[in-house]
Parts: structure tokens; C-alpha cells; sequence
């Protein structure tokens, strides 16, 4: 009877004790849903609308001054082929045997114009001990180039040493007397000096009568 009393006791005394965490753990469970619940309301209410990125101004020009560069060089590079074009157009149609001629050009970038520079190089070595009586020695070097500026006109400008031409990638060539090989082979040669190019970059075609 003292053993069934004794555990009649402990097993009301634990079920107290689960009915009191109970009830102080509900609240709190209540508080934090409530919490959540208002954060993502929030969080939904100072969303910006669009799922678009927001760009800082100086990104927002930056990008722009790459695609304005971009379509500047593109615009340039269309420019040198057409001329080019015309000129080769007006050189072959000269030769014998050629005939009407079509031509394309294909170049890998714009043209590169070189200018002079002042390079300074400095070079410094410092030797440092510290309390232990232990010594080091700190190299420094540093090289610079400014560009050498120039008055003329009425103005200034660099010092232009030299302009390279655009590289060509490739011409194809389409002429009326192309079933000839004797006169493919002029055109070739025409072409290759006057561009000063491989043969292999030069595609001749017969055009279609």
C-alpha cells in the first residue's frame, strides 16, 4: 500500500508539473507566432515593386559609358570596312578579265594609334633594425609613364608616334571572272598586296550569272 501510495504521489506531482510548463510555454509560443506573423508583414510592405535590382547612379553610368564605347568602336570598325571595300571594288574591276565584283571585309578591331610616353622608374631601399639588433632591408619600386603632351593648333594633344592599322580578319571576294583560276589568282595577289594579308585570309568566289 506504501509503495502504490508512493507512486500515486510522484505521478501527480509530475503531472503538475507538465500541466505548469504548459501553461507558462503557450503564451510564449502565442508571443513569438505573433511576432513572426508582423516581421513578414513588414518585410512585404517595405519590398521594393518589380523584382528589377537597384543600380547606384555612378553604376548606372558607368554601364552606359561601356555601351556608348562599344557602339563608338563598332560604328568605327563598319566605317574602315566600307572603305576599304569601295577601294578594293574600284582596284579589281580594273584588272582584266575580272568583270563585276562584289567584296566583303572582315577586320579584328579598330585601328591602334601609338603615343609617346615619359617612363620614370623609381627605385629606393631602406634599411630598418629593430630593438633586437636585427636589421632588414625594404625594396621599393615604382614606374610611371605620362604621356608627352604637345601644343599645336592652338591646342594640346599627345605626341602620335605612330598609327597602326586595323588587322584584317578575312575578304571574300566574288567576281564574274572567277571561273577562271588564271584570273582567281590575280585577284588573290591583287588583294593580298594591297592588304597587305596571308593568302589564306582571301576567299575568291565565281559569281553567279
Amino acid at each position: 500500500m506504501a509503495g502504490e501510495k508512493w507512486g500515486d504521489f510522484l505521478k501527480g506531482l509530475f503531472n503538475k508539473n507538465k500541466g505548469e510548463k504548459k501553461g507558462k510555454l503557450m503564451p510564449a509560443l502565442l508571443l513569438l507566432g505573433t511576432a513572426g506573423v508582423a516581421i513578414m508583414l513588414l518585410g512585404t510592405f517595405f519590398q521594393p515593386n518589380g523584382n528589377s535590382p537597384i543600380t547606384s547612379p555612378a553604376t548606372s553610368e558607368t554601364s552606359q559609358e561601356v555601351i556608348a564605347s562599344r557602339k563608338d568602336t563598332t560604328n568605327a570598325m563598319f566605317k574602315y570596312e566600307n572603305e576599304v571595300e569601295k577601294r578594293l571594288e574600284k582596284i579589281l574591276a580594273n584588272i582584266s578579265g575580272v568583270g563585276q565584283v562584289s567584296i566583303m571585309v572582315s577586320i579584328e578591331s579598330t585601328e591602334e594609334i601609338v603615343v609617346d610616353k615619359n617612363h620614370t622608374q623609381r627605385h629606393q631601399t631602406t634599411e630598418e633594425s629593430d630593438t633586437k639588433g636585427q636589421s632588414r632591408k625594404i625594396v621599393e619600386q615604382s614606374n610611371q609613364d605620362q604621356t608627352v603632351i604637345i601644343k599645336e593648333g592652338g591646342g594640346e594633344q599627345p605626341l602620335v608616334l605612330k598609327t597602326i592599322k586595323p588587322k584584317v580578319a578575312g575578304v571574300l571576294v566574288v567576281a564574274e571572272g572567277a571561273t577562271s583560276l588564271k584570273v582567281v589568282a590575280m585577284i588573290r595577289e591583287a588583294v593580298q598586296r594591297a592588304l597587305g594579308i596571308p593568302s589564306y585570309k582571301i576567299d575568291v568566289q565565281a559569281k553567279k550569272s
